[in-house]
């Protein structure tokens, strides 16, 4: 296990940061194409980046550390749509959605804490995943 930084700053992503969160991304959903069929991992992948590509860069929420991108989350805010796999028409969500959270593998098993500023309200989220992906249904 490598060692935390020492710094990590989260801040919403920009139009430069594009081919690193895609990196970074891809890198970290990579341990599926080795339990996932060969040609579900390519769609899949191919729709990690297509996915990403459509976003709006505010959306993103990328972590960094020591200058270099470690991390990164897609937000679709409430009134936000995404279409479903398998479905035509993308339907507008209620609440706020996570997706495509990835953390660079050498950046994973540390726990960094997480706060608000003060007054700021709660905020209720939805984390979206597959069958596929054990470890996030434990957390």
């Amino acid at each position: 296990m490598s060692t935390p930084p020492d710094d990590i700053t989260i801040r919403s992503g920009r139009a430069e940061d594009r081919a690193a969160i895609e990196a970074v991304t891809v890198a970290a959903y990579e341990q599926y194409a080795a339990v996932l069929p060969a040609p579900l991992w390519a769609g899949y992948r191919q729709n990690i980046v297509a996915t990403l590509t459509a976003a709006q860069p505010a959306n993103l929420i990328v972590a960094e550390a020591g200058g270099a991108l470690v991390g990164s989350v897609l937000l679709i805010p409430a009134g936000g749509a995404m279409a479903a796999p398998g479905l035509a028409a993308a339907a507008p969500l209620a609440e706020p959605e996570l997706r495509l959270l990835a953390v660079a593998p050498a950046g994973r098993g540390h726990r960094e804490p997480c706060s608000r500023p003060e007054g700021e309200r709660d905020v209720r989220w939805e984390l979206h995943f597959s069958e596929v992906k054990v470890k996030a249904r434990t957390m």
